[in-house]
């Protein structure tokens, strides 16, 4: 069983925005905990072992030309150190990869590459508990927040390769396969506030009367407990 690592609290999230990133201190005294969560809401975990992952044909809403955002949960779960670094999620094709995203072999970060770009954040997840990982494209600059706090930030601009799949827990449902769990993967082609990736982390983002107020912008929600990933294209759900 898997336990929701607690938020960072305090200096950890200060923003007006991502589009200007003016800083200031969001009014919040106590960390989000498993026992704390929004209406009962556990997100779903996709455990994995070698070979275990997900595998998707090519959609071109989860190619992400433009400003986006993905998050998810993570604790990667194995004592010896690979002699890869295993894949959360990768987007990938003939011509290489699109994204993709992993955990470093030694788990003390998450590696990101994109559009033939790699860059590290440095972060420990040995600790056995989930993480909250979210990934936000503002256009030209990508920042990177872990539980909470900004763990990175740097230059990377889109990628115009073509997509041969999609995959989750691999790099090409063969390959770097990932060990651990994922939980409550969102895509989506906007830029999500800090304030509502705080809001909706431990929250269900359909919920009558209190939707997501980007729910028109998402194009992937998972449903591990199913083992699918939904995906969102030309205004119908696939689930594969």
């Amino acid at each position: 069983m898997f336990r929701l690592g607690k938020f960072q609290t305090g200096m950890a999230l200060r923003s007006l925005g991502f589009a200007l990133f003016t800083l200031v201190l969001l009014p919040w005294s106590a960390s989000l905990a498993a026992d704390e969560q929004s209406d009962d809401y556990m997100p779903d975990v996709l455990e994995l072992k070698k070979g275990s992952g997900l595998s998707l044909p090519p959609y071109d809403a989860l190619t992400l030309r433009g400003p986006f955002t993905i998050e998810f949960w993570i604790v990667p779960d194995w004592e010896k150190d690979p002699p890869f670094d295993p894949v959360i999620l990768s987007n990938a094709g003939p011509e290489g990869s699109l994204y993709m995203i992993s955990v470093l072999r030694s788990r003390s970060g998450i590696s990101i590459r994109f559009g033939g770009k790699d860059e590290i954040v440095p972060f420990e997840f040995t600790d056995g508990q989930m993480h909250f990982v979210a990934i936000v494209h503002l256009g030209e600059e990508m920042i990177v927040m872990i539980d909470n706090k900004i763990a990175g930030r740097f230059q990377m601009a889109f990628s115009g390769l073509p997509s041969s799949g999609f995959w989750v827990g691999s790099a090409d449902g063969n390959r770097a396969p990932f060990t651990g769990a994922i939980a409550g993967l969102r895509l989506w082609n906007t830029i999500v506030s800090p304030n509502d990736l705080l809001a909706y982390a431990v929250r269900d983002i359909a919920l009558p009367g209190a939707l997501h107020p980007d729910i028109e912008d998402l194009v992937a929600i998972s449903d591990f407990n199913r083992r699918q990933l939904i995906v969102i294209e030309g205004g119908e759900n696939y689930e594969k």
